[in-house]
């Protein structure tokens, strides 16, 4: 928790106690006065500003691994060749964002069907990441399942059968809240670059 990050600014091994218990109570001491301080409220709105930001962040684990990112795995001359894969990966995680919000603009809740089990398993990871230090790399899990979903999405909008039941039919609410929705998404994503 991003919380627990800020109160342990120190490595473990630098607090010299000798039991868990020790730690425990000395960094409970400094969670409940950093509490006290800021107010839990204030604490939690931070903490949900940074987490999905960071989580859906356009700079993800793969694009770190270009020359000149964070994690450079790939060792390449070609400047041009850099910039062009980073903004194709930036297209296709946009794309990829959209497309989920639609999908689960359009999502039918009832009866119960295998996108909505997939929007029940997204759901539950966000919550889970509301709650721990998030960085991009935690998006790889997630995103079989965003592309599935979005990808039935398109499906279901395009009028094939493969998602005509699992989807509602695209009203205006609907079609405005998927809009919202998505814009959303691609601010969390690109917020960074714009502000």
């Amino acid at each position: 928790m991003e919380l627990w990050r800020n109160v342990t600014s120190s490595p473990w091994h630098a607090v010299r106690l000798a039991t868990q218990a020790e730690r425990d109570a000395v960094y409970g001491e400094r969670i409940r006065a950093k509490v006290a301080d800021e107010g839990l409220g204030r604490i939690v709105r931070a903490q949900l500003g940074k987490q999905y930001a960071r989580l859906l962040d356009h700079e993800t684990f793969f694009v770190e691994q270009l020359p000149g990112g964070d994690r450079s795995a790939y060792r390449f001359a070609s400047p041009t060749l850099r910039s062009l894969l980073h903004g194709l990966a930036d297209v296709t995680h946009g794309v990829l964002l959209v497309a989920l919000a639609f999908g689960v603009a359009l999502l039918r809740v009832w009866p119960l069907r295998w996108p909505q089990i997939l929007a029940g398993f997204l759901l539950y990871n966000l919550v889970l990441f509301s709650a721990m230090h998030v960085n991009p790399r935690f998006l790889v899990q997630l995103v079989p399942f965003m592309a599935l979903l979005g990808g039935a999405s398109v499906a279901a909008a395009t009028g094939t059968e493969a998602g005509a039941s699992a989807f509602a039919p695209a009203t205006g609410n609907r079609v405005f809240a998927g809009a919202l929705l998505a814009a959303l998404l691609l601010y969390l994503a690109f917020g960074s670059v714009v502000g």
